[in-house]
């Protein structure tokens, strides 16, 4: 595999202003979702995907995630997040990304620590890209949350849908290539797709997911759910 290179960071997908947050606010999130005994390592207090359809069956999904890091071993896995996208398809936004330190002091992720990478070799052109971004003052107690979108702008087949979910969350040692598949407390998924659209749910333990669909203005909402992953 090429190794990566960072480009230009005007090329860095970071909006002027922070866009809306799709949950409450992190004080909020906490009260509702980390109130309990900490667990090994780090956890995925919430988890929550917003994904929004056209009528060309194109997508925009927003993901919001609060990770509390609960030991040290847990530091080096989330100190740096990498994101992958196909700049052909689609196109990739941090929206947000902040720390609430153990001594409760908030910190938000400046522009300088977000960079784009591309594979970089002269003999092909790579459209694989990682959006990465190095989080600060990681001690045990430390709550890292972030927020990013992604937006289809060409379709593999043209208008059809599908979307792989995963409700938990692993995370990797940027230095050693590790993985670490920490839990997850609650996991949400919510699909807005227009009525015409015909969306069916496949793959296992399809059981152990709560399932709610409805209508609203006129069109189709599927919400899921997963707790203690």
């Amino acid at each position: 595999m090429a190794p990566l290179a960072s480009i230009s960071r005007a090329d860095v997908q970071v909006p002027a202003t922070e866009p809306a947050r799709i949950v409450p606010a992190l004080n909020e999130v906490i009260a509702q979702y980390g109130d309990h005994e900490a667990k090994d390592g780090a956890e995925i207090l919430y988890k929550y995907r917003k994904i929004t359809l056209n009528e060309a069956n194109e997508d925009e999904i927003v993901t919001y995630l609060a990770i509390r890091i609960n030991h040290e071993d847990a530091i080096p896995y989330y100190s740096q997040f990498e994101l992958s996208f196909d700049e052909y398809y689609e196109t990739l936004q941090l929206d947000f990304a902040r720390v609430k330190t153990s001594s409760g002091e908030i910190l938000d992720l400046p522009k300088s620590a977000v960079q784009i990478k591309t594979a970089n070799d002269a003999l092909f052109y790579n459209e694989q890209k990682e959006l990465t971004f190095s989080v600060p003052k990681l001690s045990p107690g430390a709550i890292i949350e972030f927020q990013y979108r992604r937006k289809t702008i060409n379709s593999a087949i043209k208008n059809q849908w599908f979307h792989t979910e995963f409700f938990s969350w692993h995370q990797r040692n940027s230095s050693t290539g590790e993985y670490s598949f920490d839990a997850t407390g609650v996991s949400q998924v919510s699909i807005s797709a227009p009525s015409k659209l015909k969306i069916n749910l496949h793959g296992q333990q399809l059981n152990a997911i709560t399932q709610k669909r409805y209508t609203q203005d006129n069109r189709q909402i599927i919400e899921l759910s997963r707790r203690n992953i």
